[in-house]
């Protein structure tokens, strides 16, 4: 009777090498596993490090995160001080619901577009920084091919309507699925100028992470 064969398939690896460079070199902790519903796979493409880090920080921290990167959201997109985002910000600061219109998605578009400034911030939107391309694993004698990206091409963005999001997102009941989303809003609300918003966002979650880390980091010899 033949011994089974436990050595993972190629299809196994696959998998393995691809989420290990999807996440940046490791794999992610139960934590960031659980908030896939958020915008985590498009923030890792920016900053794979600071999605790791977010997902170490205690609950409180997560929300200065959040609270941080809607207000910044609304700075920089020239709305902070309108007479509607003021008490968004302030509810959120203090752990109360969000007001009116915050509330109901359309209504809260309807009251934008009603009160934007004269000439709304346009700047070229927020491209992600280039990666080295997926290299599937293969057998040691075949021939691995690999295609260039295609480069994208920015486009002008009106920063206020990537700006509101970031403030919904702020609210949302799980803390590290708000520091996410409210991080992935206000970096395209910045745009071109995202690493600004970046650095400070480091500065925010430079204390010592609520727990260690549990995240996998491939082997050398890692199949």
């Amino acid at each position: 009777m033949h011994a089974k064969d436990t050595r993972p398939t190629l299809a196994e690896q696959h998998e393995r090498h691809y989420e290990l460079w999807r996440w940046g070199g490791r794999l992610p902790s139960d934590r960031l596993r659980r908030a896939r519903r958020s915008n985590v796979l498009g923030l890792l493409e920016f900053d794979t490090e600071l999605v790791h880090a977010l997902g170490r920080l205690a609950p409180e921290a997560q929300r200065a995160v959040a609270l941080v990167a809607a207000r910044r959201a609304c700075e920089v997109s020239g709305l902070a001080d309108m007479w509607w985002i003021t008490p968004a910000l302030s509810a959120l600061e203090a752990g109360r619901p969000l007001p009116s219109p915050f509330d109901d998605w359309d209504l809260m578009f309807q009251t934008l577009r009603a009160n934007l400034p004269k000439e709304g911030p346009l700047v070229l939107g927020a491209i992600p920084p280039e990666r080295p391309p997926f290299v599937p694993p293969a057998p040691d004698d075949a021939e691995v091919i690999t295609f260039p990206s295609v480069p994208r091409v920015p486009e002008p963005i009106n920063q206020p309507f990537f700006a509101l999001p970031a403030v919904v997102a702020a609210a949302e009941a799980d803390p590290l699925v708000a520091a996410l989303d409210a991080v992935w809003h206000a970096i395209h609300a910045y745009g071109e100028h995202y690493p600004q918003l970046l650095e400070e966002i480091r500065s925010v979650y430079a204390g010592p992470a609520d727990e260690p880390d549990d995240t996998e980091a491939p082997s050398a010899g890692a199949e």
